[in-house]
């Protein structure tokens, strides 16, 4: 819906909310999981008799199950109103059949498409990657195993506090971008925050301690826009093959599993969670590649600065 050169721009205030799922996320396990879970570590449990450690292995199993179980009985409710809700918009297909072959063939022989699904393919996995190490990433470098903690308050808890830091930035950095892609062109400004994630991670990697979690925190602000400006531009110029083509960058999501896993198998290797965020740091790398090529590219966009 609506003019193509303003499609990524919009595509990017309708993505702007998702991430307050994200957080809800983060309070919710927070509130109902992490702060039952037995504060007793590795070492001590290992000392415990068989029975003890299986009760609190139980009780901590039913702090997890308990709260899936209503997450989804909340969003099955939601299908519901939504199914028997008869004002709700019906899409319709002014299209003619797909043609899978011969739009297959297009997509594959266009070097612009294909890149962004390669660069979106990297980003997912390289959003995964940042997140899924932050917890451990920010107790060790600010030693919160180590430190006299407020009471009640454990470890992973206060590392999340921090996680939830990101997902806030990335959310308020959405609307910023959504906004600032009226004047600038989105491949210019994914090109820029993709090279702004890259110092960042490096100095998650060398620089470590307090100022390695701000930059760590920072890294999602710079990968706000990543995820639907590459989709907005990639789909550029496809025409009737926008279909398929967004399929394929839908799938792409399949870096997260793939690229994570890379990243744990480098931080067991090296026995460093600090190394470990070159992964993600060369992901960054391929992005920019792909923001500056699509720069040059003769794409349509309402501003060029």
């Amino acid at each position: 819906m609506g003019p193509e050169e303003t499609g990524t721009r919009r595509l990017n205030l309708a993505q702007s909310f998702n991430p307050i799922g994200s957080i809800s996320g983060v309070v919710i396990s927070q509130i109902f999981i992490l702060s039952k879970l037995n504060k007793a570590s590795a070492v001590e449990r290992a000392a415990m008799k068989t029975e003890e450690l299986q009760v609190i292995q139980a009780g901590e199993l039913n702090a997890v199950t308990t709260t899936y179980v209503a997450v989804g009985l909340i969003l099955v409710i939601t299908w519901v109103l939504i199914a028997i809700n008869k004002q709700m918009p019906k899409s319709s297909d002014a299209g003619g059949p797909l043609n899978l072959g011969p739009t297959f063939k297009r997509l594959v022989r266009n070097r612009h498409y294909m890149w962004g699904v390669v660069a979106q393919f990297f980003y997912v996995g390289a959003q995964i990657g940042v997140w899924s190490f932050t917890i451990r990433y920010v107790m060790q470098e600010l030693r919160l195993e180590q430190i006299d903690l407020p009471i009640g308050k454990t470890p992973e808890q206060m590392a999340a506090t921090y996680y939830t830091a990101a997902l806030v930035l990335f959310t308020i950095s959405r609307f910023v971008c959504t906004w600032l892609m009226r004047y600038i062109a989105p491949a210019n400004l994914l090109t820029t925050l993709s090279i702004i994630a890259m110092l960042f991670t490096a100095t998650v990697i060398y620089a470590g301690g307090r100022i390695g979690v701000y930059a760590l925190v920072g890294i999602s602000g710079c990968m706000s826009l990543m995820f639907p400006t590459i989709f907005g531009l990639a789909c550029r110029g496809l025409g009737e093959d926008t279909k398929l083509g967004g399929s394929g960058l839908i799938m792409a999501i399949l870096g997260g599993a793939v690229i994570t896993q890379l990243q744990g198998m480098v931080s067991d290797a090296v026995h460093s969670i600090n190394l470990a965020y070159w992964v993600p740091l060369i992901c960054f790398i391929v992005i920019a590649y792909y923001g500056a090529v699509a720069c040059r590219k003769d794409l349509p966009s309402s501003p060029t600065v």
